[in-house]
């Protein structure tokens, strides 16, 4: 099954075992029955069966059955892929040339994607060079190929406007570096992959909107980039430019970032969850601004967490979904009352979860279904 990914509005993060099958994205959730209440159906063909889908900031891309990535939505800056920005798009079509897809990330106004050999391409918004084909223009309409990168890459991640891609051999950034998320020790834009500072192999990134974390293969979890609100789980709110260790956390298994928040799976299944809490997006334990991992109180092990800019979610044993923070926009379903954590009223198990920034969607039978009710 191909993998999703997160970008601005956040990721999700699976258990290393699942892996390989399951990837990071939008709230999706691939269910065993049909969506719930509230939940409205996404606009694609009808021959199409979809395996995973990930939102950026007004547009959303998918993964299908025949391993193709297609996006609808806005398209003004050539979000779609298909060659063509005049119009947004309201059915998803095939983005241009792009065969085997495992893995796509939406950014804001951008989106990457990942073939099964491990080679990365983007498209869209380019101003910052969050491309990666070493150049700077308003819109790249077609997939480009990321240059300089190594192969047999593992996993995307997008932000607001920067990339990064990490396999066995490290992790290399590039777009907007203001603020220290390409993580090679400098704040400057870069149009062409540049290597993050003393990683070692990794086994999973994550992205906000202006910060990055990479897990490693022991299960140590290091951020860097935007620390303005202790997204990067140092005890600081300091912003990084190179990679600094989260401080107080077990060894993690998976992590998942959006907006200014930031969480991780513990071994035992515990969800634990630091940086921008103001909508309750840290858990009950967490304050407005939280600078160290804080545990989410959730009724079982969970071993998928996804992050948004305002809410997150988790899948726990047997498939149920608990997800805490912000409700307002229904993007918890409907009738949620207060940021803490609560089930989200699905008929069967989840088989996968992943969160936006006011919408959570699933995708159940093939067929892609969003909290609140709106078209994707």
């Amino acid at each position: 099954m191909p993998r999703v990914q997160g970008g601005i509005r956040g990721t999700i993060a699976v258990h290393p075992v699942r892996r390989r099958l399951l990837g990071p994205g939008l709230l999706i959730v691939l269910l065993a029955a049909c969506a719930g209440p509230g939940a409205s159906r996404a606009q694609l063909p009808a021959s199409v069966s979809v395996v995973g889908a990930d939102g950026g900031d007004r547009h959303l891309c998918v993964v299908d059955d025949e391993h193709l990535a297609r996006c609808l939505g806005a398209n003004e800056f050539g979000q779609s892929g298909d060659g063509d920005a005049r119009l947004d798009r309201s059915i998803a079509q095939p983005v241009v040339g792009l065969t085997d897809v495992v893995e796509v990330s939406a950014g804001r106004d951008f989106s990457c994607a990942r073939t099964a050999a491990g080679q990365v391409a983007c498209w869209g918004q380019n101003l910052i060079g969050q491309i990666g084909n070493g150049l700077r223009f308003s819109a790249q309409l077609v997939p480009s190929p990321v240059e300089g990168l190594p192969d047999a890459l593992t996993d995307i991640t997008t932000g607001a406007n920067h990339a990064c891609a990490g396999g066995a051999a490290g992790a290399w950034c590039w777009g907007d570096g203001r603020v220290g998320q390409l993580g090679n020790g400098d704040r400057l834009d870069r149009s062409r992959p540049s290597e993050v500072a003393g990683l070692g192999p990794v086994v999973a990134l994550a992205a906000g909107a202006n910060h990055t974390c990479a897990l490693d293969p022991s299960g140590a979890v290091r951020c860097w980039g935007a620390g303005d609100q202790g997204q990067l789980g140092d005890g600081e709110v300091v912003d990084r430019a190179r990679p600094v260790a989260v401080g107080g956390l077990a060894p993690a298994t998976a992590i998942a970032a959006g907006g200014e928040t930031t969480c991780a799976i513990a071994a035992g299944g515990e969800v634990w969850c630091w940086g921008a809490g103001r909508l309750g997006q840290t858990g009950p334990g967490g304050e407005v601004v939280t600078t160290r991992p804080v545990p989410v109180p959730l009724p079982s092990p969970a071993d998928q967490v996804a992050v948004a800019e305002g809410h997150a979610c988790a899948r726990l044993e047997g498939g149920v979904v608990w997800c805490w923070g912000d409700g307002r926009l229904g993007q918890r379903g409907p009738d949620v009352d207060g940021a803490a954590p609560s089930p989200l009223p699905l008929p069967g198990g989840a088989q996968q979860v992943a969160v936006e920034v006011a919408r959570t969607c699933a995708v159940v039978r093939g067929q892609l279904r969003c909290w609140p009710e709106r078209d994707a």
